[in-house]
């Protein structure tokens, strides 16, 4: 076994592998989630992986690293989604029916 080989339960892999998978596991999920909101994800606000805070002693039901407050993000992503929405006649199109939101969609 080489110094980077990892070992889980029956599996054995190098990091060059695990950061592989890791790799297109968030390009994978950029994907879907331009998808999801109907956008190129390569113009959506960038998630800055290599910035994300985590406070494991959190215990507050509901709390995760998207609350932490040493990560900075680009775009206040409270208001993100409802200002596209307001301003893009195609998201319109897509969520909304009769001037409601339409649940299908959501």
């Amino acid at each position: 076994m080489g110094e980077d080989q990892l070992l889980y339960q029956q599996m054995a892999f190098t990091m060059g592998d695990f950061w592989g998978f890791i790799h297109g596991l968030v390009t994978a999920a950029r994907e879907i989630l331009g998808q999801l909101c109907m956008q190129d994800y390569t113009q959506m606000p960038p998630i800055p992986w290599t910035a994300l805070y985590d406070d494991p002693s959190q215990s507050q039901a509901g709390w995760n690293f998207v609350h932490d407050a040493r990560t900075q993000w680009p775009v206040d992503g409270t208001h993100w989604m409802i200002d596209r929405l307001r301003a893009e006649p195609a998201m319109q199109r897509h969520f909304m029916r009769g001037g409601r939101f339409h649940p299908g969609a959501i």
